[in-house]
């Protein structure tokens, strides 16, 4: 008999650690990350499990993003166990229990792969929710060092007010003032370069003009051999593509001079400005990826929510 359980993850066993891990969306370990799980002013994170005979066969996991908004974040049940209804009954008993917790709404976010159509997709229509459209696109390139367009070789020259940083060179002061934007949505949630897990030091950049921090191209290790491009911002009078492709270049030439191999490039499509990003990137980075990824983002407003 199957047992659906709210799972605490702070409260969960060291020993009982790596078969949740198995249960994790690919790429996204940094949610067991020590840091998050231990930080006592973290309860961002929630999450449900499917049992059989207790052992895990199956997890969803849910971030809030705001007081009244849960994203999930991870979904998978093991291959023999499927067939067995248990992501929906799963994502069922998350939304029961985030409404305990004042939620109102859920979303997610989903490569439209053949798997995810199956397992996620299937799932969201069978809960009823809302609907779903085009949130983001991808570029995999499978060998980063081929990467040399004619538009990556020309020589681009930004005006002396602009400066280029190392993002670990952001000051205390500087990430306070991006962290207030942030909350207050001054800066879009879905480019926060503050996100959880931990950013890629060796190239993720900063944008200053005239002292001021305006802009920012964030990068995270996918994997041992992939850089994931994934927060890419200026503030709006510098929306030209201009700063963002110096970013952009400056970023790929510290990468393909290091020992990673594979890249990522992600832009987020549902804020307007990054819409001649969507351009772009399929204009001058499709033609030369090995794959080509759209994501959708899927919405329920909670019924009867308070």
């Amino acid at each position: 008999m199957y047992e659906i359980e709210v799972l605490d993850l702070k409260k969960m066993k060291p020993k009982k650690q790596p078969l949740y891990e198995a249960l994790l969306r690919p790429g996204y370990q940094y949610l067991f990350d020590p840091l998050n799980l231990l930080d006592p002013h973290n309860n961002d994170l929630m999450a449900v499990t499917a049992k059989l005979h207790q052992t895990p066969v199956g997890l969803i996991i849910g971030e809030k993003k705001f007081k009244h908004l849960l994203e999930i974040k991870s979904l998978k049940v093991l291959e023999e166990h499927k067939n067995r209804n248990l992501p929906f009954k799963m994502l069922q008993a998350l939304e029961t229990e985030f409404v305990k917790h004042k939620g109102h709404y859920m979303q997610a976010l989903y490569p439209n792969e053949p798997s995810f159509l199956e397992d996620w997709e299937k799932t969201f229509i069978q809960s009823r929710w809302t609907g779903k459209k085009l949130a983001a696109v991808e570029c995999f390139f499978a060998d980063g060092s081929a990467f040399h367009p004619d538009w990556y070789e020309r020589s681009y020259t930004l005006p002396p007010e602009f400066e280029i940083f190392l993002w670990k060179d952001l000051t205390p002061a500087e990430a306070e003032e991006i962290k207030i934007a942030c909350k207050n949505r001054i800066i879009p949630a879905e480019v926060n370069p503050f996100v959880p897990g931990d950013y890629e030091p060796l190239n993720s950049l900063g944008l200053r003009h005239q002292g001021k921090v305006v802009g920012w191209l964030i990068t995270r290790r996918y994997d041992p051999n992939t850089i994931c491009y994934y927060s890419i911002y200026t503030d709006i009078e510098f929306h030209n593509k201009g700063p963002i492709i110096q970013l952009l270049v400056h970023a790929l030439r510290i990468h393909q001079n290091s020992s990673f191999k594979q890249a990522i490039f992600r832009v987020n499509v549902m804020q307007l400005p990054n819409l001649k990003w969507l351009r772009f990137v399929r204009k001058r980075l499709v033609p030369h990826a090995s794959r080509y990824t759209e994501y959708f983002l899927a919405w329920h407003a909670i019924p009867g929510a308070k």
